[in-house]
């Protein structure tokens, strides 16, 4: 086992103000005369590339599936055993030439591209919207870890929908619970 010195692991691993603290407190109890130590407490930490989406759909004619470009997205997190891992999409509205429309009829498929660590054991879901609640995109997720999703999104076909773009935009989020 390699023991490295706790200024070294302080300028690669550690902010500097945590280092600093550190190391004044090894040395005033080394001064003293007392044992020495060195607590690090890791916190949970979760980043989502991207954080938001605005979604085009292009319907061509009324009664035909219309998709938007995939949108690639990239999750990683570090957490704590046992804890729950969740990344959800809420979308906000849906408009169109004829002005708002249903929520619930923006569908999704997703499909796990890489995933390392925990979130091998985890899965990409595909659904459908319900309203403006939020919708779990990854499920079985409880170990640190990086996912990256490819998620395609479609609008429903609808016979009495006029042609034309629709747009939605959807906000996600990734959290990390007990």
């Amino acid at each position: 086992m390699k023991v490295i010195p706790w200024h070294s692991a302080c300028l690669f691993r550690f902010p500097l103000i945590v280092c600093a603290l550190a190391g004044s407190a090894i040395l005033q109890q080394a001064q003293n005369g007392g044992s020495t130590g060195l607590a690090i407490r890791v916190m949970p930490e979760s980043h989502i590339d991207p954080s938001s989406l605005e979604l085009s759909f292009h319907v061509h004619s009324p009664g035909v599936t219309a998709e938007s470009t995939p949108v690639k997205l990239y999750a990683w997190v570090r957490s704590l055993p046992n804890q729950q891992i969740r990344l959800t999409a809420r979308p906000q509205l849906l408009t169109g030439p004829a002005g708002s429309a249903p929520l619930s009829a923006v569908r999704w498929i997703g499909d796990m591209e890489r995933a390392t660590g925990g979130a091998i054991a985890a899965a990409c879901n595909s659904g459908a919207f319900s309203g403006q609640a939020p919708q779990l995109l990854i499920s079985g997720w409880r170990q640190s870890g990086i996912a990256v999703c490819n998620v395609r999104f479609a609008l429903a076909a609808e016979s009495d929908w006029p042609a034309g773009i629709y747009n939605c935009r959807i906000d996600l989020s990734l959290s990390v619970t007990e």
